[in-house]
């Protein structure tokens, strides 16, 4: 089944997902409700904000009815129910009653003698109702509104233009989408159908697209609720050739696509259109991973180091299992791989950090294998007591209070202080073949 044009319209304004005030607006810029208009002012409008299918076909399923006969019950004219009850009260006290045989067991929808001739009996009171009526106004926009709205972004072809103008709303949408577009003062006279003079305040140079042709638009902008309006010399300059029996327009030796608006003017777009890609698979891989005996060094490095930062700085051990499966899992490129995340500035940065010991391990295994030496104050636990710092008094008092008694040691752990850091103290470690090894302050 084939369905009407005005039909294929309203499912099409449905399926656009507009809101009221929308659809109003639509139906208002459609110059006749039809779906090849109605399709031409939503695309005009509202253009990417239409969501849902926007193309409606003319064919609908047919609905098969099947037929089954049905039994029902009819009561006789003349049967009586048990229980009978009479009519309920009215807002006065008094009785329904049939508005037929004036009964007041049955009203007149149930009345067996509603088949007769019987005049209606008006009631002899007389029943006073109040009605209440709403009167509601409908908000409409104005017709150069709609005009400016339906034809943003885009020029009406005017053959009767003198100068190509535009009006300061239609020049704010366009600025909004476009961005900064130069303009100089300006003061001409322009007069439209309304027989008002008006004069322009400002000229711009709009950044155009006309078809797949790039090019730019010099306009006088007026206060007034316009689009923008191609002179005759601007389409002339584009070389435009008229088609009306195909709606279609030749301008810079290309054919371009012509809209209707709701008043029945050509308008055609200048804003640059992002292009569609429709049903287009696009497979993009890269080979992140290729390591060959033919790769130097350096080249095998930098493709580990390239895999160590794409897969988040994984760990060697993840990156071993890979270059396993990947069949790469030769002893050069482990051992470079496992420099590479050894040595990565990000992984020892961010790295865990290691469970410190609750006591620490012993430094030495018997006597006289290391001996701390510091300064303190007069403690009890003071093995000597030196008079000064000098690096030559703590070597005479080392002398005469340890290797004297228990003879030369393996280390001498001291702090980095100039007393025990000397030249003294290191030839004597040298004679006496003792290591020296400094630690931080107070520790030992």
């Amino acid at each position: 089944m084939t369905l009407p044009e005005t039909v294929l319209a309203f499912k099409l304004l449905d399926n656009a997902g507009l809101s009221s005030r929308d659809k109003q607006l639509a139906l208002t810029a459609s110059s006749d409700v039809k779906y090849t208009s109605m399709k031409s002012a939503l695309q005009r409008i509202f253009g990417e904000r239409m969501s849902g299918p926007t193309e409606i076909t003319g064919n609908v399923p047919s609905i098969t009815i099947k037929q089954e006969p049905v039994f029902y019950t009819q009561q006789n004219k003349g049967a009586k129910s048990k229980e009978r009850g009479t009519n309920p009260l009215n807002r006065f006290g008094k009785r329904t009653k049939c508005a037929i045989c004036q009964s007041v067991f049955h009203w007149a929808k149930d009345c067996p003698d509603k088949v007769n001739s019987v005049n209606f009996v008006e009631s002899e009171s007389e029943i006073v109702e109040n009605c209440n009526i709403t009167l509601f106004t409908k908000e409409q926009p104005p017709v150069s509104e709609i005009f400016v709205l339906e034809s943003a972004c885009s020029a009406i072809i005017d053959t009767a233009c003198t100068r190509t103008v535009c009006g300061e709303s239609w020049f704010k949408q366009l600025l909004e989408r476009t961005g900064d577009i130069s303009t100089v003062t300006s003061s001409r006279a322009f007069q439209f159908g309304d027989g008002k003079v008006v004069n322009s305040f400002m000229r711009a140079t709009l950044p155009a697209q006309i078809g797949s042709t790039n090019c730019k638009i010099e306009t006088e902008i007026v206060k007034a609720d316009i689009p923008l309006l191609l002179s005759k010399a601007s389409l002339k300059k584009a070389g435009t050739v008229l088609d009306l029996k195909n709606d279609r327009a030749i301008m810079f030796n290309k054919p371009v696509e012509l809209e209707f608006t709701s008043s029945g003017h050509y308008c055609v777009n200048i804003v640059k259109t992002k292009p569609e890609i429709q049903n287009v698979h696009v497979n993009i891989e890269e080979n992140v991973l290729n390591i060959t005996d033919d790769m130097s060094t350096a080249e095998k490095r930098k493709t580990l180091v390239k895999v160590h930062k794409q897969f988040g700085h994984a760990t060697f051990n993840r990156l071993t299992k890979l270059l396993n499966k990947a069949g790469m899992n030769n002893t050069d490129s482990l051992d470079l791989l496992r420099s590479v995340c050894e040595n990565c500035d990000i992984c020892m940065t961010n790295k865990r950090p290691s469970s410190k010991p609750v006591v620490g391990l012993p430094l030495a295994t018997e006597f006289n294998e290391i001996v701390a030496v510091d300064l303190h104050e007069l403690e009890h636990n003071c093995r000597e007591y030196n008079e000064n710092k000098k690096g030559s008094e703590f070597v005479k008092k080392f002398f005469e209070s340890w290797i004297s008694i228990h003879g030369s040691r393996r280390r001498l752990y001291s702090d980095n202080g100039g007393e025990f850091n000397n030249d003294e103290v290191r030839d004597m470690a040298e004679n006496f073949n003792i290591e020296v090894k400094t630690t931080a302050d107070y520790s030992p």
